[in-house]
């Protein structure tokens, strides 16, 4: 590069000072080259704001105006107990909870937080219902084993 020295080769060009921040160190003013822009070319005279802290209270202006930043968490997607019922109590409406639950993540990662909320929800509903399907089906099951058993146990005592 022709007109500058090893030194401002390496350095970086300067940039106006920014309220509110301490002048950075190494920094000198811009070299005066004509192929440079005006030294307040692009910037506003409005103070820098620093970035956004998510979750927190930030000041706006000296109004007091104030912004608060709220992040939404995704909904439980109930994917252990629909994998748990699946496996060990109602297959039927366990895959329906397993293919549900799968929504849940998908519907909150498009920004769907209604559809996300209604997945869980349903995913739940159908964990429950496996449940429930699974302990009456245990229950009828040991009854229906007692009665057999009794019948059995009545038709050798009678055949004596």
């Amino acid at each position: 590069m022709e007109g500058y020295s090893k030194d401002q080769e390496a350095s970086q060009p300067a940039y106006p000072p920014q309220s509110g921040y301490a002048p950075q160190p190494g920094y000198g003013q811009p070299p005066s080259d004509p192929a440079y822009p005006p030294a307040g070319y692009g910037y506003s005279n409005q103070p820098a704001q620093p970035p956004p802290n998510y979750g927190q209270t930030i000041p706006a202006s000296t109004a007091g105006v104030h912004i608060t930043t709220v992040s939404q968490a995704s909904p439980p997607n109930y994917l252990g107990l629909a994998l748990f019922v699946t496996f060990c109590c109602f297959w039927p409406t366990g895959i329906c909870a397993i293919v549900k639950s799968t929504e849940v993540n998908n519907a909150f990662a498009r920004g769907d937080h209604a559809g996300a909320k209604a997945a869980s929800d349903s995913a739940r509903k159908l964990s429950y219902i496996s449940i429930g399907c699974g302990i009456a089906s245990i229950v009828i099951s040991v009854v229906f084993v007692i009665i057999y058993y009794v019948v059995i146990a009545a038709s050798i005592s009678s055949s004596y």
